[in-house]
């Protein structure tokens, strides 16, 4: 907690001040013209600090507005992320760090030098350095996407109306036609405010100008699901307007199916399910287990002419081989030991609706020929029966197989696969859609509330950060099941990290989990494997230098992730020479990770 006495914060005021950031607060602290500043724990300090150890950690002395390190606690003061060690002047943009509090200092307005908007790639650099440490130290990060709607070829005039509008340590950046993009660290939903004066100052400049806002880590953690959720959510917004993700959340209705989205990628692909409902094409949806094919599959029916008729699900590894065509096609009395009457099959059960195979990779051989031909020409025989009748279906298929490598191996036959495969719906996992990752656990943790008639719940801060970090192998099934599994076990309101199963907890994303903190002797982690720097839990203000390594390491797991855990693979992903790569492997500690395991969704 902090104090000041002597300071306020004045509107207009032109001389220097500090910006202070301590638990997830920020506060700008006027300095005077002329004078001494004291910073510390004692009663006479004009900035107060209740966790400071020291009465006076840092005496500041201004003279005509340029500020100077008088005295300061030795060991305790650090700047720019190195020791202060004694008097030294004041820089606009240096970073004092004491105890948990960062307080960045700002010059008087005439003293400011005039900043330029970044290029896009170095602003995603930072990105991604800033989103690790929002991740390490829970601090929120915001990324305004500001769509000028109209593209200009000098961006002087708005960066100039955004840099007065905007803190030095935030940072703009142009693509080169219509889009600004804004970093705003230690910032959350509260930077709705800077944007609103950013749209007011551009009114005369851009009146059509209107801003979308993504925040880390309660929408994403990455910087690519930042900058795409930032665009999404200045897509939703009116001229003139701000709107955050959070609040701009797609409902989708498939018939008595409600479908929730945010991520582009999941966008795009309702989109497509869309445009092939109303056709007659077979569809193949492809992905992992949980992932949501079953979904698909549905809105292909609800948006389909066929929506007043049966869906049909027919999971092909749930019935036994020997009974696969009777199910399927029915039987006829006397057909085989049992058949004590006429059955109709599943597919005629679909009669002017849709027959949805699920896991048809399962699908015995021998029956493939006669579903080919059911498929075809919409014509079936019962078993036992040589007559056959006319079946008005529609048919969708999905498997979490490689299909392609059935084929091959002679597990699956080709001119099916080929029937099968006119159109191809993929589902991506749950790991490369991390928008939709906040935007589902918010909407099943409402359902399961409902469900067990339980007052309405909500995610801390930290608890949904551990949910964005967590790699998901099961994907929306398994995300499904943690909530329900923290509606039941939750006593409060709010579901806290605490609250979370342990899988969870433990096997976050690697490259964002927690370090193992090195041996004091040897320098090596538990694991035996060498630890080159501190774990950011350990710095009150990790180096750059510590930043960057991190940030090369996430980059080394992405690919071997990616990649199945091929050494060769990931390091051309990577543009990397293989040797550096290897070297780079046992520096970090990591160990290429093993190939992923398809199950059954």
């Amino acid at each position: 907690m902090m104090t000041w006495e002597g300071s306020t914060e004045r509107s207009g005021y032109p001389g220097p001040c500090l910006l202070v950031f301590l638990d997830n607060t920020t506060r700008r602290i006027d300095l005077p013209a002329d004078g001494e500043f004291r910073i510390g724990a004692a009663s006479g300090c004009q900035l107060r600090l209740d966790d400071c150890p020291c009465p006076v950690a840092l005496s500041l002395r201004l003279s005509n507005g340029m500020a100077r390190v008088d005295t300061c606690a030795a060991g305790l003061v650090r700047i720019n992320d190195e020791p202060l060690a004694g008097p030294r002047p004041l820089l606009v943009g240096d970073t004092l760090t004491i105890g948990k509090a960062s307080l960045i200092f700002q010059g008087s307005e005439h003293s400011r030098p005039r900043r330029t908007a970044s290029g896009i790639d170095e602003l995603l650099h930072r990105l991604a350095v800033e989103t690790l440490r929002s991740s390490r130290n829970g601090r929120p990060l915001a990324l305004l996407a500001l769509d000028l709607q109209v593209p200009i070829s000098d961006p002087t005039p708005v960066v100039d109306a955004i840099n007065a509008e905007i803190r030095v340590v935030d940072q703009v950046s142009w693509d080169g036609q219509a889009e600004l993009l804004l970093l705003l660290p230690d910032t959350g939903l509260d930077a709705r405010r800077p944007a609103s004066r950013i749209l007011a100052a551009l009114q005369p400049l851009a009146p059509s100008a209107r801003v979308g806002l993504a925040i880390c880590p309660t929408d994403a953690t990455t910087a690519d699901a930042l900058v795409s959720g930032a665009r999404r959510a200045a897509q939703a917004a009116d001229p003139g307007q701000v709107a955050a993700l959070s609040l701009h959340v797609h409902s989708i209705q498939a018939g008595p199916l409600g479908i929730v989205a945010a991520d582009p990628t999941m966008l795009r692909l309702l989109a497509l399910v869309r445009r092939l409902a109303p056709t007659q094409l077979p569809v193949l949806i492809v992905g992992e287990t949980g992932v949501g094919k079953e979904v698909m599959a549905q809105a292909l029916h609800y948006w389909s002419d066929r929506h007043a008729r049966p869906l049909v699900t027919i999971n092909c590894a749930a019935i036994t081989e020997s009974l696969f065509e009777s199910e399927l096609f029915g039987h006829v009395r006397g057909a085989f030991t049992g058949a004590s009457d006429n059955k109709a099959g599943l597919l005629e059960s679909a009669e002017g609706g849709t027959a949805f195979l699920d896991e048809i990779g399962e699908c015995p051989m021998g029956s493939q020929v006669k579903l080919l031909r059911a498929i075809e020409t919409r014509r079936i025989a019962r078993v036992g029966s040589v007559t056959e009748r006319s079946v008005d279906i529609r048919v969708v298929a999905a498997t979490n197989r490689d299909l392609d490598g059935a084929v091959e191996r002679k597990a699956f036959r080709q001119d099916l696969f080929f029937r099968l495969n006119t159109a191809v719906v993929h589902v991506p996992p749950l790991r490369q859609r991390p928008l939709d990752i906040p935007v589902l656990a918010r909407t099943f943790l409402e359902r399961a509330c409902q469900a067990t008639d339980r007052p309405a719940m909500s995610f801390s801060s930290e608890s949904l950060r551990r949910l964005l970090q967590h790699s998901w192998p099961g994907n929306v099934r398994e995300l499904r099941n943690v909530v329900e599994f923290c509606v039941a076990t939750a006593d409060g309101p709010v579901v806290e990290a605490v609250h979370l199963p342990e899988q969870v907890v433990k096997s976050t994303a690697p490259w964002l989990a927690a370090r193992q903190r090195p041996d004091a002797v040897t320098g090596y982690s538990g694991a035996g494997s060498a630890s080159p720097f501190l774990p950011f839990s350990d710095r009150p203000f990790p180096s750059l230098r510590d930043e960057l390594r991190e940030l090369e390491r996430t980059r080394m797991l992405q690919a071997l992730e990616s990649t199945g855990g091929v050494r060769n693979k990931a390091a051309a992903l990577l543009g990397m020479p293989l040797r550096t790569f290897v070297t780079r492997l046992k520096e970090y500690g990591i160990a290429p990770a093993p190939p992923h395991q398809s199950g059954r969704s």
